[in-house]
């Protein structure tokens, strides 16, 4: 099996986050919600034309932290009229493990030469992708 490509480690790297932030919600919330972003992404990337790695960052970086895709998650379910814990579960001592993970992986990409400066934009996030939403 060959490994994944500099595009397909971007995407899991992302999917990642997002899971171990949106482990506070219901087991199928949790899937649903990476299943719609997992689909949000490849539309927007259009992974069948085999994208940059620049296009996929971007479509990244517009969708913005995971921890804040979750708690528009959290806002949408309560809604709905379902029971949503109000805090995430990771404890301090998870979320001081994570934030040094990402400032390692940050300084990864950045010896590796990663332009992240070009996918600064106005500092917007893009909205969350609904189900059955064309994403286009």
């Amino acid at each position: 099996m060959a490994p994944p490509t500099a595009t397909e480690q971007l995407i899991r790297d992302y999917l990642n986050r997002l899971s171990v932030a949106a482990r506070g919600l219901a087991p199928d919330d949790r899937r649903a919600l990476l299943e719609r972003i997992r689909g949000y992404i490849e539309r927007k990337a259009d992974v069948a034309r085999r994208p940059s790695t620049m296009d996929v960052a971007r479509v990244l970086a517009r969708l913005g932290d995971p921890a804040a895709l979750v708690e528009q998650e959290r806002r949408r379910l309560v809604a709905q009229g379902k029971s949503v814990p109000l805090t995430s579960s990771a404890g301090p001592s998870r979320q001081r493990f994570l934030s040094r993970a990402r400032g390692r992986e940050q300084s990864r990409l950045r010896g590796a030469g990663f332009p992240w400066s070009a996918l600064r934009d106005s500092g917007s996030s893009a909205p969350l992708p609904q189900n059955g939403g064309s994403g286009r």
